[in-house]
């Protein structure tokens, strides 16, 4: 165990209407501690208890003009270390813990005309977090991941020195359950499920996906999908009580691939429903598009004739809306490559449209 004492004191300007300025200045102190242990050669708890970041690298600013959600890297040595269980599925982002609180930009609208918004964190307090993860000796492995964060306020000063306060994120309780069984060739099989639930009337979600995986004896050539179900529970103030309402969404992904040898091809089809939504604890994807993917590479990895090696690929990518089928982004591209026994190098490439794409923003 790590106990720890950090101190920290901010001076910040405020500007005022009238376009002069003045200076806060706010002082706070946090106490807490990091455990690690270990339960047996194959099991290890860690846990963190009221962390502080404070030391961690931030984030460089980015200017995202896009419909497509930053994914930022993590800092936090926390959520570095023995996450790889975690990442089943693709459904653990763990930047969503810590977060900016989701009415951080919405409580100015909060403010009158005779109030002023004298605090507003930024970020939400995680209070606890722990993970006990491993691997038995038939390969089985188990996950199990727990974190809580605080409640956030925004605090609204008013013109006769009186304040109020307006959550701004909810107590929080994040939850993750993985099992992971291996099997020879590489092949496994999987289960995960994660939930979000918080206080007050915030939405809650709980998303479950499993996949496998199948490969030969010379792995080589594998198989596999999988598939992930989200559901979001809201909970709506209606005049003779509540009404809760149950959103439910889907994706799969099928595909197979042969690598290794002269001759590797592939061909991945991913369709994903217009209501899934898993970001309360994972990465943002698009809803509602499909895509298929397909390639063939021909490579000489030996001396042929006058050709010492040579790469050669073909690809097709094509996306496609759920409703309505129509065709979005889609190429295909072809990249050739020979290294001669001169030494001197030849390559050439193309690419296409197949179709004209449909603009779904």
């Amino acid at each position: 165990m790590v106990p720890y004492l950090a101190l920290s004191y901010e001076h910040n300007p405020l500007f005022n209407e009238d376009g002069s300025y003045s200076y806060s200045d706010l002082s706070s102190y946090s106490l807490g501690a990091d455990v690690k242990y270990g339960i047996d050669d194959r099991f290890t708890l860690d846990m963190t208890l009221l962390p502080d970041f404070g030391q961690v690298q931030s984030d460089r600013i980015v200017k995202n003009l896009s419909y497509r959600e930053v994914v930022y890297d993590e800092n936090r040595p926390f959520f570095k270390e023995a996450i790889e269980l975690f990442s089943k599925g693709n459904l653990f982002y763990s930047r969503r813990i810590g977060k900016t609180p989701s009415g951080f930009y919405s409580v100015f609208d909060e403010v009158m005309e005779d109030e002023t918004l004298s605090e507003n964190p930024s970020q939400v307090k995680l209070l606890n977090a722990l993970k006990v993860s491993g691997r038995t000796d038939k390969g089985l492995g188990v996950g199990f991941f727990n974190a809580i964060t605080d409640n956030a306020y925004a605090t609204i000063k008013k013109s006769d020195g009186s304040h109020r306060r307006v959550l701004t994120e909810p107590f929080t309780n994040y939850n993750i359950i993985v099992l992971d069984q291996q099997f020879k060739n590489n092949s496994n099989i999987y289960f995960i499920n994660a939930s979000t639930i918080r206080k007050e009337k915030f939405d809650d979600s709980n998303v479950s996906g499993a996949g496998a995986k199948i490969s030969n004896k010379k792995n080589n050539f594998s198989a596999g999908g999988e598939g992930v179900i989200t559901q979001r529970f809201s909970e709506n103030a209606a005049l003779e009580g509540n009404v809760f309402n149950n959103s439910i969404g889907y994706k799969y992904s099928i595909g197979a691939e042969k690598l290794g040898g002269n001759f590797m091809y592939g061909s991945y089809r991913n369709v994903t429903s217009p209501d899934y939504n898993a970001t309360d604890l994972g990465y943002f994807r698009v809803a509602g598009q499909n895509n298929t993917e397909g390639f063939f590479r021909f490579n000489l990895y030996k001396p042929w004739k006058f050709i010492r090696e040579s790469y050669n690929n073909l690809n097709v990518f094509i996306t496609d809306d759920f409703k309505t089928g129509k065709i979005g982004d889609n190429s295909i591209s072809i990249d050739l490559f020979a290294n001669l026994l001169s030494w001197n190098a030849v390559f050439a490439g193309a690419g296409a449209q197949l179709f004209r794409p449909y603009d779904f923003f």
